[in-house]
């Protein structure tokens, strides 16, 4: 444990080892990826619904991203490159991830500070995640952006899949997308 908790302090500071050096207990990588869950749960206000519904669809959504993430880098480096990678990317994409649990802290900035704080934080946590691609693989900075950019329509095609699975199921209830307005036009001044 004290391994795996170095390794986070180090990807955070972007000081990476290579790919097969980021081997663990599956059990370490399940929790810390379930956590991450529990905080993106915590740093969300814009799904409503039960907290243990609530909770567990955060943690699906972010175990569902990350294998997601890890198969499509793996077959990105495969096909795409030709250049196949022997080692599992699931534990760097999990360690990865670990500048977004920091979110909760940052909910109680006021707008539109906290806006630039959330998206600076999101663009730190992509930043880590194409270093990290980079570093630990030997592959060029760019081929990384690409493997991860790359992955950015499928994780917004999985994210409204599991929140349209998970609002049929009674698990959580989305904001309107828009507010309700009242109806200002004229019909007779309007043509």
């Amino acid at each position: 444990m004290n391994g795996f908790l170095r390794d986070v302090l180090d990807v955070c500071l972007l000081r990476f080892k290579s790919l097969e050096q980021y081997s663990y207990a599956p059990w370490i990588t399940a929790l810390w990826l379930t956590l991450a869950g529990v905080t993106d749960a915590m740093s969300n206000d814009d799904i409503m619904g039960a907290w243990p519904l609530r909770l567990l669809f955060f943690v699906v959504v972010d175990w569902t991203q990350a294998v997601a993430a890890a198969l499509w880098l793996g077959a990105w480096f495969k096909l795409i490159e030709r250049k196949p990678v022997e080692f599992s990317f699931f534990p760097l994409v999990v360690l990865a991830g670990t500048p977004q649990m920091i979110a909760p802290l940052i909910n109680g900035i006021g707008e539109p500070l906290g806006s630039y704080v959330r998206t600076s934080l999101a663009l730190y946590g992509l930043f880590v995640l194409i270093y990290a691609i980079s570093r630990s693989t030997g592959k060029r900075v760019g081929s990384a952006a690409i493997a991860a950019l790359a992955f950015i329509p499928v994780a917004f095609v999985l994210m409204g899949g599991t929140t349209a699975i998970a609002e049929s199921m009674g698990w959580v209830n989305l904001p309107p997308l828009t507010a309700d307005a009242p109806d200002t036009s004229n019909p007779e001044t309007d043509l």
